[in-house]
């Protein structure tokens, strides 16, 4: 009796488990907008140190130290309630951004004014956008603000 029900509980709990798999990602959850399209033209070279260098298409380099703004997922770097710094991505933090055929999402860095709340919402912000071929930190949003 009680191998008979092991047995059935294995069954079920395997079945359940293949299914949350094969769960597919909600793409009306993606942001598609112009600036992030504008983002992903960024590509990434393999230069002489066995490092990653960013190259900028003309588009990005056309907005280097002017306004930006950009709807998104915010994406805390540290576990706080609050966040000065994160990461925004067109996608939500529940979807993961490292699967799926399309590969790794533009994101960028932020830096705001004001502290903001982690929300599994769209944020929108407007900041200054700052390109750094020599840093970590390739691309940024500083003194961003939430609206």
């Amino acid at each position: 009796m009680y191998k008979k029900s092991f047995v059935l509980l294995l069954v079920v709990f395997f079945s359940v488990a293949a299914m949350a798999q094969q769960r597919a990602h909600k793409s009306t959850d993606q942001i598609n907008s112009l600036n992030w399209s504008i983002l992903a033209t960024i590509n990434y070279v393999l230069n002489d140190k066995n490092q990653f260098s960013p190259v900028y298409s003309e588009s990005v380099k056309r907005f280097k130290d002017k306004p930006f703004d950009l709807e998104g997922y915010l994406i805390p770097v540290k576990a706080r309630k609050t966040h000065h710094t994160f990461l925004l991505s067109p996608l939500p933090v529940n979807q993961c951004n490292f699967c799926g055929a399309n590969g790794i999402p533009a994101m960028i860095y932020v830096e705001s004014k004001q502290p903001i709340a982690f929300t599994g919402k769209t944020i929108h912000l407007t900041g200054i956008l700052r390109l750094d071929d020599t840093g970590d930190v390739p691309v940024r949003l500083v003194e961003a603000e939430f609206f």
